[in-house]
């Protein structure tokens, strides 16, 4: 009997001639194409899923063996009973379906091995693009769930300095001193930035200045003469820096240093950024009988750090006597 599939993509070599037309081998690839992407579709929608997600390895399998074979069966009686008579090779006797269905040596060579080969391209490159795509996931759901981190992070403003900052803002109120509106429109100022103008992933780095200058120029109306403060700031270019973490820094000296130091309160801030290189060093004095626990402001700067400026950045501390010392170094391209 006349075999169409024999001749698929194999020249009739004993005449020399080609057995069919370019258009008709452009019938039968079409026909043999359909298959592959049955087979495919099955393969991905209803097996991979059974392996993969639901570990249904045995059942996976089984239904692959009889999945392909039923596409094999009916490929085979759409080109015996479609394709042939098309192409005017329905010579003879035509097979029945149980003939077909029970063939399997036809099945085997002439259809199961050229479908299951056919579809290898698009099973690994279904693979690849599927793994990308979780990979892709895996990705967006780590950089939400950072920024959600350190959304928290930024929004934890020091309510001890607010509370302290308002009540001596109605002191001063209370003395009617020209103080009192210089303290409100820096506090505005404060507020304002902290919640609305720092909500990038980095800011100018002399906008972060202008929030440090505010905040240390209140904290000096609030403790006057106890407080002795020197403050050395350069950069030689107009730098990003993530938002907050300077104020974090100087925030957590005041609170660490200055209010917990009896007489004269000493700091010192030093920022320098040169050649893309970020330099921060703070001293101040602080009360070495006290508390040696960190407070919270410094730990949520070192986690804010891990996060934005991952093995570029070092943050040393050093406690000598009654001195704290900060260096915080960082790369800031």
């Amino acid at each position: 009997m006349f075999n169409l599939s024999t001749y698929l993509f194999i020249e009739n070599s004993d005449s020399g001639k080609n057995i069919y037309s370019i258009a008709q081998k452009a019938v039968m690839l079409l026909f043999h194409l359909l298959a592959v992407i049955v087979a495919c579709y099955f393969i991905v929608l209803r097996i991979f899923p059974l392996i993969f997600e639901n570990n249904k390895i045995l059942k996976g399998i089984l239904e692959m063996f009889v999945g392909i074979y039923l596409i094999c069966v009916f490929s085979r009686i759409s080109i015996v009973y479609i394709l042939e008579p098309i192409l005017g090779r329905n010579s003879g006797r035509k097979e029945t379906l149980l003939e077909i269905a029970s063939d399997f040596n036809i099945l085997f060579q002439h259809y199961l091995i050229g479908i299951f080969t056919g579809s290898i391209p698009f099973f690994l490159t279904y693979l690849l693009a599927d793994r990308y795509q979780i990979q892709q996931k895996q990705i967006q759901a780590e950089k939400e769930k950072k920024a959600t981190e350190l959304d928290a992070l930024k929004s934890q403003l020091n309510p001890h300095f607010l509370f302290n900052t308002l009540n001596n803002i109605y002191s001063l109120a209370i003395q009617q001193s020209p103080l009192a509106p210089k303290c409100i429109e820096k506090l505005s100022y404060i507020l304002d930035y902290t919640l609305y103008r720092c909500n990038d992933h980095f800011v100018p780095l002399n906008k972060e200045y202008e929030l440090l200058h505010n905040y240390i120029e209140l904290e000096k109306i609030r403790y006057s003469d106890r407080l002795e403060i020197k403050t050395d700031f350069y950069f030689d270019a107009p730098y990003k820096i993530a938002p907050l973490l300077l104020l974090s820094l100087v925030e957590n000296m005041f609170k660490h240093g200055v209010e917990k130091t009896i007489g004269k309160a000493l700091l010192e801030i030093k920022i320098n950024a040169t050649n893309n290189t970020f330099l921060l060093v703070t001293k101040n004095t602080f009360d070495s009988s006290g508390n040696d626990e960190q407070g919270i402001g410094l730990k949520n700067v070192q986690r804010q750090l891990q996060l934005i400026y991952p093995g570029k950045h070092n943050l040393k501390i050093e406690k000598m006597y009654n001195i704290f010392v900060l260096e915080l170094k960082m790369q800031l391209s």
